[in-house]
């Protein structure tokens, strides 16, 4: 439980200074709505992705998904909203699959170095439409495969 008062972490783990608490702690409070609420890049067919390739670079671009307060926030919040989706995007992917499908925690890369790599490689890709979660399995499994006792 956190204390009253006091402005939530961000994925990092710093807590935001001065202007930047409030809006932190008004998106916090949004994320999980909007994140409800947004279509994300699907056209609503059965099995259409939910986050496209396409998409996740959009935001590794520092265009965010969840809908910020005013269309004229200043860039280092959208980025930094933005930034912190990707992480817990391919947070989630990562737990998804570790040590079964990639073992990522042996390699001792970063998250931050991570998360690059997978988006570097995600730019050399053809087909922006593809399942971003598939996509980043797919390179999860060719960077980081797991070493099996023998």
């Amino acid at each position: 439980m956190r204390e009253t008062g006091t402005a939530p972490r961000s994925i990092s783990g710093a807590r935001p200074k001065g202007h930047c608490a409030a809006a932190v702690a008004f998106l916090v409070m949004l994320s999980p709505v909007a994140c409800m609420a947004t279509p994300a890049a699907t056209d609503g067919a059965p099995g259409a992705a939910r986050i496209t390739v396409e998409r996740l670079l959009f935001m590794a671009d520092g265009y965010p998904l969840t809908p910020l307060p005013e269309p004229d926030w200043p860039e280092i919040l959208r980025r930094g909203v933005a930034r912190d989706e990707v992480s817990a995007f391919m947070a989630g992917v990562i737990d998804n699959g570790e040590g079964e499908q990639w073992c990522v925690g042996q390699s001792g890369v970063p998250p931050h170095e991570v998360d690059a790599r997978v988006i570097a490689a995600l730019r050399l890709q053809t087909q922006p439409k593809a399942g971003a979660a598939r996509a980043v399995a797919a390179l999860l499994t060719t960077f980081y495969p797991c070493q099996r006792a023998r």
